[in-house]
């Protein structure tokens, strides 16, 4: 599955992250560097790819 990161800014500035393709919570791991860029995260929001079990490939990709 095609893993991506999608950033969504909205009229009033504020900037939504979303990681689409990849199971488990290693998703963290991918846009920690992005996050702190963009400054203080004001919630997390979990979707249903975040609760699945987390995939050797996903792993390997988010460096862990």
């Amino acid at each position: 599955m095609l893993r991506q990161i999608v950033v969504t800014i909205a009229p009033d500035g504020a900037v939504e992250v979303k990681v689409e393709g990849h199971a488990g919570p290693g998703c963290r791991d991918l846009t920690r560097a992005l996050e702190a860029d963009l400054g203080q995260t004001e919630h997390d929001r979990w979707t249903a790819e975040y609760h699945q079990p987390e995939r050797q490939d996903d792993r390997q990709q988010a460096g862990r």
